[in-house]
């Protein structure tokens, strides 16, 4: 049987969790860190799927045999459901009756996130209207379901985070992307409503990309190779590049992390702490993983393990300045394709700058099938949804009135072009890159932003100029996403 009204459920259970991703929820509930297979029945990519797009299909089995009730009971007990058998009333019942179960302060979360913008555009009319028919349980004050996107930073805890600078760095701008034809990507995630907008992209059920790359991260923790890496008494930690706004995905590591160390403690105490340093042009992405990283330390009392540091500065122009290191060997990271979205060559020279023999860089990328056929125009499609034209053009028409032009800021973003071609965009060879332009009348043509794709022999090879050397590749939910392992030699 389906799950009626799934979807408005799950957005339910979102808010309810604090405005998280969607495909975030199961790993509150399960710990996809600590995920038994065997255990459960079913695998940790079954689950997701599942989660995301198949228990409001009809002919699920969710019924009290089901090997997916466990999930339904855990769920249940952690949202403190009232309700004799756990999970029930969100698998059998409507949404309505789903949301009486839930505990008062739940109640007022939905209506905080509602008046906030918090609630996702496509369920605040029916969440409304649900809310609106509970004034038996405490007073409801539906205020504006039109608000502006809620500003996802916590104000629990600790007021403030320390983000670090170069002080001598200075950042391009929007104004002079268009100018030279070619917008640095970076420049789209600079203020806090960018956040609100990266957030809906990967809350977006057709965007698979954070799902492939947090569970290519989910097995990499399992990796010998990496146990043993992080195990070893000279190990400084891990530097996350470009990886502002995917704290899920820090999790998945920090929480690897202290695992590790207070094993690795009990044998022979820490002599300092190890670092976790984030490291991107944006000061909004970095002050909303840091304050959220922070949290979950907080509640696994990692902080005698475990220093966060948040460093805004552009990873294509490290220079060994930056304090991620004591002595000993670091693991790199730059996940989520963000390698695609850059000029390769100058990446890995920037890299060669910091990281030093022994050191590790992991590499979440999309790769294409080097035998099969790849479908060009299926592949720019995916990149010409509201949520991803939206993350572009707000930012462009806050601009556009600064520019010398006769064309309005609807013309232009209405011309933009989105196309999928090879091996023009990227020094790696045989790859696919997506590419946004904007045909501009006054300007010419000027690119928004581009998103490669590798044939990993290829980008193998490639690394391998910089003295990066392959350890192994790890799959995604297929192998159309992977990490790549490398060290340095």
């Amino acid at each position: 049987m389906a799950i009626p009204e799934w979807k408005l459920k799950k957005e339910i259970v979102r808010i309810a969790f604090g405005q998280m991703r969607q495909n975030d929820v199961p790993d509150q509930v399960m710990d996809a860190n600590n995920f038994d297979e065997q255990q459960y029945g079913f695998g940790w990519d079954n689950l997701l799927e599942m989660y995301g797009h198949r228990f409001d299909k009809e002919r699920i089995n969710v019924g009290p045999n089901s090997k997916y009730r466990t999930f339904f009971n855990e769920l249940s007990e952690q949202l403190g459901c009232d309700e004799v058998v756990p999970g029930t009333t969100i698998i059998e019942n409507s949404a309505f009756e789903f949301i009486k179960t839930l505990p008062s302060i739940t109640i007022e979360k939905l209506i905080d996130a509602l008046n906030q913008g918090g609630v996702q555009l496509d369920f605040r009319p029916a969440l409304s209207k649900l809310l609106s028919s509970l004034n038996n349980k405490l007073t409801i004050d539906v205020k504006n379901t039109q608000a502006q996107e809620l500003n996802l930073f916590s104000t629990v805890g600790k007021s403030w985070y320390p983000i670090y600078y170069t002080p001598s760095e200075n950042l391009p701008t929007i104004q002079e992307g268009l100018q030279c034809g070619h917008i640095d990507q970076s420049l789209y995630y600079q203020n806090t409503d960018a956040v609100n907008r990266w957030f809906s992209i990967t809350n977006d059920e057709f965007y698979t990309g954070f799902d492939q790359c947090k569970t290519g991260l989910l097995k990499l923790i399992r990796l010998k190779h990496w146990r043993d890496f992080v195990s070893q008494k000279d190990c400084d930690g891990i530097v996350m590049l470009c990886g502002g706004g995917a704290h899920s995905k820090d999790a998945v590591l920090i929480k690897c992390l202290l695992d590790t160390i207070k094993e690795r403690d009990k044998q022979q105490p820490l002599q300092g702490k190890l670092k976790y340093t984030l490291v991107d042009r944006s000061s909004a992405m970095l002050e909303l993983s840091r304050t959220r990283i922070e949290e979950l330390l907080d509640k696994r009392d990692g902080h005698d393990y475990i220093e966060i540091k948040a460093l805004r500065r552009d990873v294509m122009a490290m220079n060994g300045s930056e304090p991620v290191r004591s002595k000993g060997s670091l693991a790199w990271f730059i996940t989520g394709g963000t390698l695609g979205n850059l000029d390769e060559s100058r990446f890995f020279a920037s890299l060669e700058n910091v990281s030093q023999q022994g050191d590790l860089l992991i590499l979440g990328v999309g790769c294409v099938d080097e035998n099969g056929e790849l479908d060009l125009q299926a592949l720019a499609q995916e990149y010409e949804r509201d949520v991803v034209k939206d993350l572009v053009s707000v930012p462009l028409s806050a601009v556009w009135s600064t520019l010398s032009t006769d064309e309005s800021p609807d013309e232009a973003l209405n011309s933009i072009q989105v196309e999928a071609v090879s091996g023009t965009y990227s020094a790696v060879e045989n790859s696919v890159t997506v590419v946004a332009k904007l045909p501009s009348k006054t300007m010419g043509e000027i690119i928004l932003f581009k998103s490669s794709r590798y044939h990993e022999k290829s980008l193998i090879a490639f690394a391998k100029k910089y003295q990066w050397q392959h350890i192994t590749s790890i799959d995604g939910l297929d192998s159309s996403f992977k990490q790549i392992v490398l060290q340095r030699v």
